[in-house]
């Protein structure tokens, strides 16, 4: 469960704030029109259509599921559940008993962000994965409601907000058997590291055994992640990087080719010349004009 019951420095049992008239400094998300809270959110509505996008995200309760009504069918998820109602379909609202719960709202010109929830009837109640991650989005949104008016907050709680449904959307989408996996999260970590230290002297043994796996074991996991070999992950990410300093800067082709772990320029030059069919000049005046 996600309770913020027990937190009562931080808000009151109960609150609800109009933000649609609250000025955006940087819309970069949609903005809410509205944001609330409450520690008994009663059990059950009547059947209503909505002219808006309501989110109601179902934090803790003394039942295990929460279940809503679309269009005279029911759906439940797992308790914390994050449920999309949209204009259109008649939804009711129908748990066994009061829950915790923070709802916020969008206007309905907003609804293309919310893809996912529609794509399948069953989407728009779904679980929300209690993670640190999540845990602490929520704790910026509750933060952020106790200063509401000042100024640059609502573009804040936009944010925020944003961020709960990506990370909602993130968890139901990602197939979770093979996201736990700790090999498959080693692999993931392993590539991480490449991405930061593609110049320097990799050993790929030594790398698989500090994280746990057998040099074997490493290269029968990643090539069925990335399908190519760790040595090739490697000069495409030299080759992507030289590519990006030929056409940013104005570096010269040796220091382009030290930057991005060739010790020989003429080597580095055969190399680009390979993959691209163009000199590392020949790039740079191609992509310059």
């Amino acid at each position: 469960m996600l309770s913020f019951q027990k937190k009562k420095e931080f808000f009151m049992n109960h609150f609800s704030f109009r933000l649609d008239s609250e000025k955006r400094l940087a819309q970069l998300v949609p903005p809410l029109l509205s944001i609330g809270y409450s520690t008994q959110d009663p059990p059950a509505f009547r059947a209503l259509k909505r002219d808006t996008v309501n989110i109601g995200v179902i934090l803790s309760a003394n039942f295990r599921l929460a279940s809503y009504e679309m269009d005279g069918r029911r759906y439940s998820a797992p308790i914390p559940a994050v449920a999309c109602i949209t204009p259109g379909p008649l939804f009711r609202q129908c748990n066994p008993g009061p829950c915790e719960k923070l709802f916020f709202s969008y206007s309905r010109t907003a609804l293309r962000h919310f893809a996912f929830f529609q794509s399948r009837p069953e989407h728009f109640i779904t679980h929300l994965e209690p993670s640190a991650r999540v845990k602490e989005i929520l704790d910026a949104i509750f933060r952020l409601c106790r200063e509401i008016r000042l100024p640059g907050n609502a573009d804040r709680l936009d944010f925020r907000c944003a961020e709960l449904l990506h990370e909602t959307i993130l968890n139901a989408s990602l197939p979770q058997s093979e996201a736990d996996s700790p090999q498959k999260q080693a692999i993931c970590r392993i590539a991480s590291h490449l991405d930061l230290h593609f110049t320097e002297k990799i050993d790929f043994n030594e790398l698989a055994r500090r994280h746990g796996m057998s040099p074997r074991t490493f290269l029968r996991v990643w090539q069925k992640q990335f399908h190519i070999s760790p040595g090739a992950y490697l000069l495409r990410k030299q080759l992507e990087e030289a590519r990006r300093l030929l056409v940013e800067t104005e570096l010269k082709v040796y220091e382009i080719a030290e930057l991005t772990g060739f010790s020989d320029p003429f080597y580095f030059s055969r190399f680009f010349k390979a993959r691209t069919g163009l000199s590392p000049k020949e790039y740079r005046l191609r992509k310059w004009k």
